[in-house]
């Protein structure tokens, strides 16, 4: 279900739905990452063992310095100061990709993302 600026819906009726579903997903979703499957959300797929894919290119756990969500955008830092980006609004289930790869989503940042990033 994808919540957009068709549907008029407040932000606290959104933070709702989204901790309702996230609470619903959380449990079997990092079932299935601790048994070593690759979960995809939407470009970005994480790997327990082997990393991140963003957008196609496959990033190891040990070449990514930081990941962050900041003003929008899901960042990678990577070794040798490069960096990779993409908008929050092409990730769907966010939270979950942030619990799953231990961003805080009780964070400034990051609980702004959940409440803006509408996309399930």
């Amino acid at each position: 279900m994808i919540l957009d600026d068709i549907i008029h819906i407040s932000p606290v009726a959104v933070a709702y739905i989204k901790l309702t579903v996230f609470k619903r997903l959380v449990d079997p979703t990092v079932q299935r990452y601790e048994a070593g499957e690759a979960l995809a959300f939407g470009p970005v797929t994480v790997h327990k063992k082997n990393g991140l894919t963003l957008n196609g290119h496959h990033y190891a756990w040990g070449d990514i310095q930081n990941v962050e969500v900041q003003f929008g955008e899901f960042k990678l830092l990577l070794s040798k100061d490069k960096k990779q980006s993409i908008h929050t609004s092409e990730i769907p289930n966010l939270e979950l990709l942030g619990h799953l790869i231990g961003l805080d989503p009780a964070g400034v940042n990051m609980g702004q993302e959940f409440i803006s990033n509408t996309h399930y």
